[in-house]
Protein backbone atom coordinates (compact mmCIF):
# COMPACT_ATOMS: atom_id res chain seq x y z
CA UNK A 1 0.00 0.00 0.00
CA UNK A 2 2.46 2.12 0.98
CA UNK A 3 4.87 1.54 -2.32
CA UNK A 4 1.30 2.08 -4.36
CA UNK A 5 0.56 5.70 -2.80
CA UNK A 6 4.47 6.66 -3.48
CA UNK A 7 4.09 5.35 -7.51
CA UNK A 8 0.97 6.62 -8.46
CA UNK A 9 1.74 10.50 -7.38
CA UNK A 10 5.65 9.80 -9.15
CA UNK A 11 3.48 8.73 -12.20
CA UNK A 12 1.27 11.64 -11.96
CA UNK A 13 4.82 13.66 -11.93
CA UNK A 14 6.16 11.99 -14.89
CA UNK A 15 3.08 12.65 -16.80
CA UNK A 16 2.53 16.35 -16.08
CA UNK A 17 6.09 16.68 -17.03
CA UNK A 18 5.96 15.23 -20.39
CA UNK A 19 2.83 17.33 -21.14
CA UNK A 20 4.77 20.12 -19.79
CA UNK A 21 8.04 19.40 -22.55
CA UNK A 22 5.24 19.75 -25.33
CA UNK A 23 3.90 22.88 -23.85
CA UNK A 24 3.63 26.53 -25.24
CA UNK A 25 5.38 28.46 -22.13
CA UNK A 26 3.36 31.64 -23.07
CA UNK A 27 0.38 30.12 -22.90
CA UNK A 28 -1.11 31.00 -19.33
CA UNK A 29 -4.23 28.99 -19.59
CA UNK A 30 -2.62 25.59 -20.87
CA UNK A 31 -0.21 26.06 -18.28
CA UNK A 32 -2.29 26.27 -15.03
CA UNK A 33 -4.80 23.14 -16.76
CA UNK A 34 -1.19 21.57 -16.94
CA UNK A 35 -0.01 22.27 -13.20
CA UNK A 36 -3.47 21.90 -11.65
CA UNK A 37 -2.86 17.97 -12.03
CA UNK A 38 0.52 18.08 -9.70
CA UNK A 39 0.33 16.61 -6.85
CA UNK A 40 -0.59 18.56 -3.81
CA UNK A 41 2.86 20.69 -3.20
CA UNK A 42 3.03 19.50 0.59
CA UNK A 43 6.76 20.86 1.27
CA UNK A 44 5.95 17.91 4.37
CA UNK A 45 7.29 15.36 2.12
CA UNK A 46 9.34 14.62 -1.34
CA UNK A 47 6.72 14.36 -3.42
CA UNK A 48 5.17 17.68 -2.65
CA UNK A 49 8.68 19.70 -3.12
CA UNK A 50 8.70 17.92 -6.55
CA UNK A 51 5.85 19.45 -7.57
CA UNK A 52 6.09 22.73 -5.73
CA UNK A 53 9.92 22.57 -7.78
CA UNK A 54 8.22 21.97 -11.23
CA UNK A 55 5.21 24.43 -10.52
CA UNK A 56 7.81 26.86 -9.75
CA UNK A 57 10.02 26.73 -12.51
CA UNK A 58 7.40 26.22 -15.57
CA UNK A 59 6.01 29.88 -13.89
CA UNK A 60 9.14 30.97 -13.92
CA UNK A 61 10.41 29.56 -17.74
CA UNK A 62 6.93 31.29 -18.89
CA UNK A 63 7.52 34.73 -17.39
CA UNK A 64 11.37 34.63 -19.20
CA UNK A 65 9.81 33.64 -22.18
CA UNK A 66 7.47 36.22 -22.30
CA UNK A 67 9.69 38.77 -21.41
CA UNK A 68 12.20 37.44 -24.32
CA UNK A 69 9.27 37.75 -26.75
CA UNK A 70 8.62 41.28 -25.47
CA UNK A 71 12.08 42.22 -26.38
CA UNK A 72 12.61 40.64 -29.08
CA UNK A 73 9.52 42.37 -30.70
CA UNK A 74 11.05 45.63 -29.42
CA UNK A 75 14.43 44.75 -31.16
CA UNK A 76 12.51 44.17 -34.56
CA UNK A 77 10.39 47.48 -34.39
CA UNK A 78 13.48 49.42 -33.63
CA UNK A 79 15.23 47.89 -36.28
CA UNK A 80 12.74 48.56 -38.71
CA UNK A 81 12.71 51.72 -37.83
CA UNK A 82 16.50 52.61 -38.20
CA UNK A 83 16.10 50.69 -41.62
CA UNK A 84 13.59 53.03 -42.61
CA UNK A 85 15.14 55.49 -41.28
CA UNK A 86 18.47 55.08 -43.13
CA UNK A 87 16.50 54.29 -46.13
CA UNK A 88 15.24 58.43 -45.69
CA UNK A 89 18.89 59.34 -44.69
CA UNK A 90 20.74 58.17 -48.01
CA UNK A 91 18.21 59.03 -50.37
CA UNK A 92 18.58 62.85 -48.84
CA UNK A 93 22.03 62.71 -49.20
CA UNK A 94 24.03 63.20 -52.42
CA UNK A 95 26.62 59.99 -52.98
CA UNK A 96 28.25 61.90 -56.15
CA UNK A 97 30.57 64.99 -56.56
CA UNK A 98 32.74 64.26 -59.03
CA UNK A 99 31.18 66.07 -61.79
CA UNK A 100 32.61 69.43 -63.22
CA UNK A 101 29.99 71.58 -61.07
CA UNK A 102 32.41 71.13 -57.86
CA UNK A 103 35.51 71.84 -59.90
CA UNK A 104 38.30 72.72 -59.34
CA UNK A 105 37.39 70.61 -55.94
CA UNK A 106 38.35 67.01 -55.23
CA UNK A 107 35.75 65.81 -52.86
CA UNK A 108 35.66 62.49 -51.72
CA UNK A 109 33.39 61.08 -48.61
CA UNK A 110 32.81 57.92 -46.66
CA UNK A 111 29.83 57.50 -44.57
CA UNK A 112 29.22 54.37 -42.80
CA UNK A 113 26.47 54.75 -40.50
CA UNK A 114 26.29 53.34 -36.46
CA UNK A 115 23.33 50.52 -36.56
CA UNK A 116 21.19 52.98 -34.07
CA UNK A 117 21.61 56.24 -36.18
CA UNK A 118 20.14 57.70 -39.40
CA UNK A 119 21.00 61.32 -38.46
CA UNK A 120 24.47 62.29 -39.68
CA UNK A 121 24.36 64.76 -43.11
CA UNK A 122 26.99 66.87 -45.19
CA UNK A 123 26.77 68.38 -48.83
CA UNK A 124 28.35 70.57 -50.61
CA UNK A 125 26.55 73.55 -52.79
CA UNK A 126 28.37 75.02 -55.82
CA UNK A 127 27.29 78.72 -55.47
CA UNK A 128 29.09 79.64 -58.81
CA UNK A 129 32.84 81.47 -59.47
CA UNK A 130 34.12 78.70 -57.70
CA UNK A 131 32.44 79.56 -54.39
CA UNK A 132 31.06 76.49 -52.83
CA UNK A 133 29.16 76.01 -49.48
CA UNK A 134 30.24 72.84 -47.42
CA UNK A 135 27.90 71.65 -44.97
CA UNK A 136 28.31 68.74 -42.45
CA UNK A 137 26.03 67.71 -39.04
CA UNK A 138 24.65 65.29 -36.51
CA UNK A 139 21.29 64.76 -35.22
CA UNK A 140 21.49 64.45 -31.48
CA UNK A 141 20.28 61.81 -29.21
CA UNK A 142 17.86 60.33 -31.41
CA UNK A 143 17.50 57.37 -33.93
CA UNK A 144 15.60 55.99 -37.07
CA UNK A 145 12.82 57.59 -38.55
CA UNK A 146 13.09 60.68 -36.22
CA UNK A 147 16.81 61.20 -36.42
CA UNK A 148 16.41 61.02 -40.19
CA UNK A 149 13.27 63.60 -40.33
CA UNK A 150 14.70 65.91 -38.38
CA UNK A 151 17.77 65.84 -40.06
CA UNK A 152 15.62 66.04 -43.64
CA UNK A 153 14.51 69.17 -42.22
CA UNK A 154 17.60 70.56 -41.35
CA UNK A 155 19.52 70.26 -44.39
CA UNK A 156 16.82 71.31 -46.48
CA UNK A 157 16.46 74.38 -44.14
CA UNK A 158 20.42 74.92 -45.03
CA UNK A 159 19.92 74.76 -48.47
CA UNK A 160 17.33 77.51 -48.40
CA UNK A 161 19.07 79.58 -46.38
CA UNK A 162 22.14 79.27 -48.93
CA UNK A 163 20.80 80.06 -51.90
CA UNK A 164 19.17 82.99 -50.72
CA UNK A 165 22.27 84.55 -49.97
CA UNK A 166 22.23 84.98 -45.92
CA UNK A 167 25.70 85.06 -44.23
CA UNK A 168 26.35 82.13 -42.60
CA UNK A 169 25.16 83.40 -38.96
CA UNK A 170 22.05 84.55 -40.74
CA UNK A 171 21.34 80.82 -42.47
CA UNK A 172 22.21 79.06 -39.21
CA UNK A 173 19.77 81.51 -36.86
CA UNK A 174 16.79 80.85 -39.29
CA UNK A 175 17.43 76.90 -39.17
CA UNK A 176 17.24 77.16 -35.69
CA UNK A 177 14.06 79.39 -35.77
CA UNK A 178 12.60 77.25 -38.07
CA UNK A 179 13.28 74.32 -36.45
CA UNK A 180 12.83 74.83 -32.83
CA UNK A 181 8.82 76.32 -33.66
CA UNK A 182 8.09 73.03 -34.39
CA UNK A 183 9.94 70.93 -31.94
CA UNK A 184 8.44 69.34 -29.40
CA UNK A 185 10.54 66.77 -28.58
CA UNK A 186 13.75 68.64 -28.14
CA UNK A 187 15.90 67.30 -30.65
CA UNK A 188 18.99 68.97 -31.65
CA UNK A 189 21.59 68.96 -34.54
CA UNK A 190 25.32 69.99 -34.58
CA UNK A 191 26.45 71.85 -37.77
CA UNK A 192 29.47 72.79 -39.58
CA UNK A 193 28.45 75.70 -41.89
CA UNK A 194 31.07 76.77 -44.31
CA UNK A 195 31.80 78.71 -47.40
CA UNK A 196 34.90 78.32 -49.53
CA UNK A 197 36.44 80.97 -52.27
CA UNK A 198 38.39 77.68 -53.88
CA UNK A 199 40.62 80.35 -56.29
CA UNK A 200 41.55 82.10 -52.80
CA UNK A 201 41.02 79.50 -50.47
CA UNK A 202 39.34 81.80 -48.26
CA UNK A 203 36.95 79.98 -45.92
CA UNK A 204 34.69 81.46 -44.14
CA UNK A 205 33.13 79.14 -41.38
CA UNK A 206 30.62 78.37 -38.59
CA UNK A 207 31.09 75.64 -35.98
CA UNK A 208 28.03 74.78 -34.34
CA UNK A 209 28.99 71.64 -31.84
CA UNK A 210 31.24 69.94 -34.46
CA UNK A 211 33.70 68.01 -33.85
CA UNK A 212 36.69 70.14 -34.89
CA UNK A 213 37.98 69.86 -38.70
CA UNK A 214 41.35 68.96 -39.07
CA UNK A 215 43.68 70.63 -42.32
CA UNK A 216 45.94 68.27 -43.46
CA UNK A 217 49.35 69.57 -45.76
CA UNK A 218 51.92 67.77 -47.25
CA UNK A 219 54.18 68.53 -43.69
CA UNK A 220 51.51 69.75 -40.97
CA UNK A 221 47.84 68.89 -39.76
CA UNK A 222 46.29 71.42 -37.94
CA UNK A 223 42.57 72.31 -36.94
CA UNK A 224 39.96 74.81 -37.48
CA UNK A 225 39.74 75.54 -33.57
CA UNK A 226 36.92 78.30 -33.33
CA UNK A 227 33.66 76.48 -32.31
CA UNK A 228 30.33 77.75 -30.80
CA UNK A 229 29.19 75.13 -28.08
CA UNK A 230 25.65 75.17 -28.83
CA UNK A 231 23.04 73.14 -30.43
CA UNK A 232 20.54 74.10 -33.19
CA UNK A 233 17.00 73.49 -33.05
CA UNK A 234 16.72 73.74 -28.88
CA UNK A 235 16.40 77.09 -28.04
CA UNK A 236 14.62 79.99 -29.50
CA UNK A 237 17.73 81.93 -30.14
CA UNK A 238 21.03 80.91 -31.83
CA UNK A 239 23.37 83.72 -31.83
CA UNK A 240 26.67 81.95 -33.47
CA UNK A 241 30.52 83.56 -34.53
CA UNK A 242 31.59 83.21 -38.08
CA UNK A 243 35.25 82.46 -38.30
CA UNK A 244 37.61 82.94 -41.06
CA UNK A 245 40.64 80.62 -42.16
CA UNK A 246 43.12 80.71 -45.11
CA UNK A 247 43.38 77.28 -46.75
CA UNK A 248 47.07 76.61 -48.21
CA UNK A 249 47.38 75.64 -51.71
CA UNK A 250 47.11 71.59 -52.00
CA UNK A 251 45.77 71.30 -48.53
CA UNK A 252 42.95 69.23 -47.27
CA UNK A 253 40.21 69.80 -45.35
CA UNK A 254 38.69 66.68 -43.36
CA UNK A 255 35.28 67.04 -41.82
CA UNK A 256 34.04 64.42 -39.92
CA UNK A 257 31.20 63.77 -36.82
CA UNK A 258 31.75 62.34 -34.05
CA UNK A 259 31.22 58.42 -34.77
CA UNK A 260 35.17 58.92 -36.15
CA UNK A 261 37.53 57.21 -33.80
Amino acid sequence: FMISGLIKPLQWLRNVTAELSKLNFTDDEAIRKVLIKLPSSNPADDVGRISYAISTMTKSISENMKELMVKQHRKLLLEGDISAGMAIQHGMLSQNFKTDSYAPLCIDLKMKSASVSAGDFYDVIPLGEHRFAIVAGDVTDVVGVPSSMFMVMTLTLIRLGIRRRFSLSEVLAEVNRSLNAHNSNNIGALCFLGILDADSGMLDYVNVGMCKPQVLTLDSISELSDRNDMVVGIQPDLNVTESRFHLPEDASLVLFTDGLT
